[in-house]
C-alpha cells in the first residue's frame, strides 16, 4: 500500500514537472491551455526562468518591461514545437500587442512586438535585433503568420523542409 502510494506520488511529480525541466522549473508544455497568471508547480509563465531569460536575451530593453508586465492575454498555445504566448495592452489590443515564442526545451526564444505607428520597431526580435518586420499585429495561437525563420530559430527545424516539391 505504501509502495503503491510512493509510486503514484513519484509519477505525479514527474508528470507535473515534465522531462527536461530544469532547476525545479516546470516543463513549458505544462502551461499550454493556461493563462499567464495561472501557476504550474507554483510558477507563473512569465516568471518561468526560461521565459524571463528568453525575453531578457531577445527583446530590446525598452520592450522587456512591457512584454513581462501585466497584460490582457489569451491562453498559451503550442505550435510547431514552440510554446506561444500573446499579450496586449488593456483597451488597446489592436494597437499594442506582443508574442513570446519559446522552444519547449526553453533553450531558444523570439519576441514579437507591434505598436501602431511605430513601424521602425515593430517585428520579431532575436538576440536584441529585429529579425523581421511585422506590419499588422503579432501572431497569436496557431495563426500562420508565424514566419518560417522564427520557427527555425526557436525549434532548430525548418517546418517546410520535407514538403513535396511542386
Amino acid at each position: 500500500m505504501i509502495r503503491t502510494f510512493l509510486l503514484v506520488s513519484a509519477a505525479a511529480a514527474l508528470s507535473a514537472t515534465g522531462l527536461g525541466a530544469k532547476d525545479g522549473e516546470p516543463a513549458l508544455s505544462g502551461y499550454v491551455g493556461k493563462y499567464v497568471f495561472d501557476e504550474v508547480s507554483g510558477t507563473k509563465f512569465l516568471n518561468h526562468k526560461s521565459v524571463r531569460m528568453g525575453v531578457l536575451k531577445n527583446a530590446p530593453s525598452a520592450l522587456q518591461e512591457r512584454v513581462l508586465g501585466n497584460a490582457v492575454s489569451s491562453p498559451i498555445k503550442e505550435h510547431e514545437g514552440m510554446v506561444l504566448y500573446n499579450g496586449c495592452q488593456p483597451r488597446e489590443c489592436a494597437d499594442r500587442n506582443w508574442s513570446i515564442a519559446v522552444s519547449k526545451d526553453g533553450q531558444r526564444a523570439a519576441i514579437c512586438h507591434f505598436e501602431k505607428g511605430q513601424s521602425q520597431s515593430n517585428g520579431w526580435y532575436v538576440e536584441g535585433k529585429r529579425l523581421m518586420p511585422v506590419t499588422q499585429t503579432c501572431p497569436s495561437g496557431r495563426q500562420p503568420a508565424v514566419a518560417a525563420n522564427v520557427i527555425i530559430h526557436v525549434t532548430g527545424k525548418n517546418p517546410w523542409a520535407n514538403l513535396p516539391e511542386g
